[in-house]
């Protein structure tokens, strides 16, 4: 997928975690859906004071494993260690890569809040 340059992350991200394949930047992409349309579903763990905006990528319904509600988005998504305590971001991507292609189910609980 290609990212665009021209949005910045507006946060400091210098004390988050530094992912080993992702790093510790929000990967921009643009998109923002408008969750006020029917037709977006976004995860459990994607709230709005959580998600990252402009790092959507679209999901694919058709490699998820059934779920009560598809999600049709993954966002990057500011996250904090239950451990460490340490801010870390579950980026969108990697959710991709858990949901659809490791086949982790939406309606398991994967994270504590």
């Amino acid at each position: 997928m290609k990212r665009t340059s021209a949005i910045r992350p507006k946060e400091d991200y210098s004390k988050f975690v530094d992912h080993p394949r992702y790093g510790r930047l929000p990967r921009m992409t643009g998109l923002n859906p408008d969750t006020n349309y029917t037709d977006v579903f976004l995860h459990w763990h994607s709230a709005k004071e959580c998600r990252i905006p402009n790092t959507a990528i679209r999901a694919d319904l058709s490699r998820q494993t059934p779920a009560t509600v598809q999600v049709t988005h993954y966002f990057d998504v500011r996250r904090q260690c239950r451990d460490c305590d340490k801010p870390f971001i579950f980026f969108a991507e990697e959710q991709k890569y858990w949901y659809e292609i490791l086949g982790f189910g939406l309606d398991s609980g994967l994270f504590r809040t």
